[in-house]
């Protein structure tokens, strides 16, 4: 019996299994992982940060628009004044909400800016409202009660 082993008739000699570790996720999923991960390296980065037309314009009737760097959006026309909040959609449209008795309202324009004149169209009506620069100060904004 020199380290033989001797098998009774009949049993079988079971092999040793070695287990082996594999991959839970199918090729094909490892396929749409690796080419997502090749999409998002292929992309352009960002441009930067998108940067809203800042600054007090004059229109076409004598409207004040002033676009706040904290993120207010005022419009003074000769009888009465629009206050709003505005977010940046991109490098070329912002977004105005107006909020009129607890209901809010909101228009997307795209906008261009080009030696001192900036052209809002509305984006639904394609309506061009254009102003130029100005370097007046910001409308002050009447306060609840007169005050």
């Amino acid at each position: 019996m020199n380290g033989l082993r001797l098998m009774q008739p009949g049993h079988r000699r079971q092999r040793q299994r070695r287990s082996r570790r594999t991959s839970t996720i199918p090729n094909s999923s490892l396929l749409v992982i690796l080419l997502i991960a090749i999409a998002a390296l292929s992309s352009p980065a960002p441009a930067g940060p998108v940067v809203a037309p800042i600054g007090s314009w004059r229109g076409e009737n004598d409207d004040t628009l002033t676009i706040g760097a904290d993120h207010t959006f005022i419009l003074q026309s000769p009888d009465s004044q629009i206050r709003a909040a505005y977010t940046m959609l991109d490098s070329a449209h912002i977004k105005i909400e107006f909020v009129t008795r607890g209901a809010t309202n909101s228009t997307t324009y795209s906008f261009s800016v080009s030696g001192g004149a900036l052209v809002l169209t509305n984006v639904a009506t394609q309506k061009v409202t254009r102003f130029h620069k100005t370097d007046i100060p910001a409308p002050k904004s009447v306060k609840p009660g007169g005050k």
